[in-house]
Parts: C-alpha cells; structure tokens; sequence
C-alpha cells in the first residue's frame, strides 16, 4: 500500500504510543497508546509498563523496531513515507521523538499521522478493547440461544398428543412459558427484526 493510499478528505485516523527504555537492560516497554478515529478519542494505558512482545503483535513489533533509536540520545526522527501493513492494519507517516536518559529510563513518543483499519489490530488480542467487546456480545447470543434450545429440545422430546400424561401437558406449557418469558430477549437476536 503506498502513502497515497492511506490519504482521501476526511481527517486522517492517527495513533500514538509512549514507550519507555530501560537503559540498563536495552528493553522496550509500552505504556500508553492513544487511537484518533474521526471526532473520537481514545486512550489504552497499561497498568504496569509492558515489554513490547508482552503488549504488541509480532509483525507490529518487527515493524517498529527499526525506527526506535539504539543508542539513548535525544531527538526527533520523522520518515513521512514510512508505511507499516500488519494484519487488518496499516498505518503511515511516522514521528519519533526521544527525550534524553534520566535516572535510567528513556521516554519515546511514536506518532502516526494516517492510519487505516482497525486501529486495536497492533495489540495482542487480550489488550483490543473491541476484541472484548465481541465475545461479552458473543456470549450473550450463545447463552440466549441456549435459553431458547433446552425448551425447544424438552418440546421435541415429547411424543404424539394422544399417548401423553396430564403431567406432561403442565411439562409442556411450562416450557412454552419459558419461551413466552424470553421473547423479547431471543428476540433481540433475530437479524430480521421480526419478534
């Protein structure tokens, strides 16, 4: 993908990460990254500083190793033609800024100015707030389609009308009750709209 691709009129996405050095041990840590998407912001921070592979996609990390400074010294490094493609991601123009080692730790401010795709996709799985987001749905959909299941199994189980005991009758339109009480929520589900 090429820089022309990652621009059109409306405002770029953008992406920006802190990173921190520890100039003892020469590792990377993520603290904080911070995702513009049109008039939305947001910002993931991690508890405790994260070594990159412990935070990151390995592409991603592959990525960006080339253009984190080697030798702990101050400055600014901007590529404008930079362009980073991952999975479900790609993301241009890059500014580095690194502020001098103090007390050991060097701080790192990476900013993208285009970004393409979704934004999260950088990040392992366990960090991406709308991964999260999909499985409480999925979750959901498969504990409501488990609600409407066991009824309909119990309904299917029954044999023909005329060989049935009044109990299994009281059986039969407890389930239907059952069903009755979660229409609305199995409802909720059904991509059609019709309840």
């Amino acid at each position: 993908m090429t820089q022309d691709q990652l621009t059109d009129e409306r405002t770029p996405d953008t992406l920006q990460i802190r990173l921190v050095l520890d100039a003892d041990s020469g590792e990377w840590f993520a603290e904080q990254i911070e995702l513009d998407r049109g008039d939305t912001h947001h910002r993931i921070g991690f508890r405790n500083a994260l070594p990159l592979t412990e935070a990151f996609v390995p592409e991603f990390i592959d990525s960006l190793l080339p253009y984190l400074p080697v030798d702990g010294s101050k400055g600014v490094m901007a590529d404008s033609g930079a362009v980073i493609e991952i999975p479900g991601l790609v993301i241009g123009g890059i500014r580095v800024i690194a502020q001098n080692v103090v007390t050991g730790i060097q701080s790192l401010t990476i900013r993208f100015i285009r970004a393409l795709g979704a934004l999260q996709s950088m990040l392992l799985p366990r960090h991406r707030t709308e991964t999260d987001i999909f499985a409480k749905l999925e979750g959901a959909a498969a504990q409501t389609l488990l609600s409407l299941l066991h009824p309909a199994l119990d309904l299917a189980a029954v044999g023909p009308a005329t060989s049935l005991p009044r109990n299994v009758f009281d059986q039969v339109a407890d389930r239907l009750d059952v069903l009755a009480r979660n229409h609305d929520e199995i409802g909720f589900f059904c991509f059609n709209g019709s309840s």
